[in-house]
């Protein structure tokens, strides 16, 4: 329960940062424009970021968030990961264009 409550508050934290969009940040992870991403493109594309991230949460977060369970995570899922519950929040955040240049 804490956890969640936790990922919540940072959901909310990532979504008052003016200069974060979702297209953004998913064009950052999906490069190719596949449309998609697997567990290995996720840990490549977080590895070129210079995130280390570690093979079993990455491959947690996929399943928690791949809704139809394809072993690929769709636009529309990374969006559900990263938008609050909050409505009026996740509406403002999923309306929020990147900036020019972007």
């Amino acid at each position: 329960m804490r956890n969640e409550r936790e990922l919540e508050n940072l959901k909310l934290e990532l979504a008052s940062q003016q200069d974060f969009n979702l297209i953004t940040a998913w064009q950052m992870l999906d490069p190719n424009n596949k449309g998609w991403l697997t567990g290995p493109d996720l840990l490549h594309s977080l590895e070129l970021l210079g995130v280390q991230a570690k093979k079993d949460e990455v491959y947690l977060f996929l399943m928690r968030y791949d809704r139809d369970s394809d072993g690929r995570l769709l636009f529309s899922d990374f969006c559900e990961a990263f938008s609050p519950r909050d409505n009026i929040t996740a509406a403002l955040l999923s309306r929020r264009a990147p900036y020019p240049g972007q």
